[in-house]
């Protein structure tokens, strides 16, 4: 027999109780009498400062709880809980995998799908061939815009790339510019000063060095000058063909050798159109298979991911016989170490499916015994609702309610407001 006595506690000054041991002892009354206030203090009975929270107002003394013999465990009925995760709004409970489905024998074959995902994603171990190869193609990709429809649109670096004299085609009436154009160290920055110089060429005089001009052949070469050199357009053109150039030994040869004459002379625009429409498509292939591998690495897979695993897998390779500009040892070695790496995942996919089938039937046989359980334990007390657990992964699982009322068992919504 347990004798518990509760002092200056909420509306109690002095209470006592008696707990008989091996029997379910029952303590009921009508609601304000302290039956949850008695409750409270014999669970927070070795806590001195929460007890203290018990106590009453109409009472000077401490709030105090004395036990004989002390109880060794109390487990209470947590009301906080439910309020905050049961039976909100059509859901039974929230996280319903951690409660009925995250058991020892899941955790031990997750864990072994786990280690064996951490290693097929080694094939994001990008060499530095790989990371140098995918920021050059962003940064020229980057470089041009794409209309709604894909196109290449007409503005910025290929608006630059299609003006007729540049930087690396000078027009004979500018010959006499010939040496600032090719230094690579001023000639953006004296093209900027040159036009803004001009804006003072006023008198028959050079705005920069006084010297008498020939006013007719002054303003000819002012006027082309002015109609085909901007800082903005130069800049664009010197900063492509820089990048171009870095990409030279990933592209064939004689691609390489077209692709900068089309880009340093005076090109027909549709041809300039369509080799920058090829480059760009390529790029495109190369950066989404590069997409596709980090996805694939830094994502987690889950269950409901085993029917879609050949096609993610199918869009990591490069298609080598595709690419016409791109291609030589350096890229295609690239290539080869990607593709032998995804062609082992590949083969390994037949028993990534057989352990996700695996730890699907784990989760299956969970549910149906979840489900029994409690079902049986509903029908047996005559409560007329029954529990249906629908899980697909880790992240998405629901616990819904049924009536039992009707031939057609329904789901019950707004669960709180049928159940108490």
């Amino acid at each position: 027999m347990y004798h518990v006595e509760v002092k200056n506690c909420n509306s109690i000054l002095t209470g006592n109780i008696k707990v008989e041991e091996g029997k379910l002892n029952i303590k009921y009354g009508i609601n304000g009498t302290g039956k949850t206030t008695i409750a409270k203090a014999i669970e927070v009975a070795d806590n001195p400062e929460k007890l203290q929270e018990l106590k009453s107002y109409f009472a000077e003394d401490p709030a105090s709880v004395t036990m004989n013999p002390p109880f060794e465990k109390v487990l209470v009925f947590n009301e906080e809980f439910v309020d905050k995760v049961v039976f909100k709004e059509d859901e039974v409970i929230e996280n319903s995998f951690e409660v009925f489905l995250k058991t020892p024998t899941y955790d031990s074959k997750k864990e072994q799908l786990d280690q064996h995902l951490k290693s097929l994603h080694q094939i994001m171990e990008k060499d530095s061939e790989v990371i140098e190869l995918q920021e050059l193609l962003e940064k020229i990709g980057g470089k041009f815009k794409r209309t709604a429809r894909g196109t290449l649109n007409r503005r910025g670096t290929m608006k630059s790339l299609l003006t007729k004299q540049n930087l690396y085609n000078v027009p004979n009436e500018l010959e006499v510019y010939k040496d600032f154009f090719a230094n690579k160290d001023i000639n953006i920055q004296w093209i900027d000063w040159k036009n803004k110089g001009d804006t003072y060429d006023i008198e028959d005089r050079c705005p920069y060095c006084s010297e008498k001009v020939n006013r007719i052949e002054h303003d000819k070469r002012k006027d082309i000058f002015q109609k085909n050199y901007t800082k903005t357009d130069s800049q664009n053109l010197k900063e492509l063909l820089d990048l171009l150039e870095s990409l030279e030994a990933y592209i064939k040869p004689d691609q390489y050798t077209t692709l900068i004459s089309y880009v340093k002379n005076d090109t027909p625009e549709d041809i300039i159109e369509k080799i920058m429409s090829d480059l760009l498509g390529e790029f495109d292939l190369i950066l989404s298979r590069f997409i596709a591998i980090e996805e694939f690495g830094n994502r987690k897979i889950v269950i409901n991911d085993i029917s879609k695993l050949d096609t993610q897998i199918a869009s990591m390779i490069f298609p080598q016989e595709l690419f016409h500009i791109f291609g030589g040892e350096k890229i295609e070695g690239v290539f080869e170490r990607i593709n032998n790496k995804v062609d082992k995942l590949q083969s390994e996919v037949a028993v990534l499916k057989k352990e996700m089938g695996a730890l699907k039937g784990i989760m299956q046989a969970t549910i149906v015994q979840s489900q029994t359980d409690i079902n049986e334990f509903l029908k047996t007390a005559g409560i007329n609702y029954e529990l249906v657990i629908k899980t697909e992964d880790e992240s998405n699982s629901r616990t819904i309610l049924k009536q039992c009322f009707t031939e057609e068992k329904t789901d019950v919504t707004k669960i709180r407001q049928h159940l108490s």
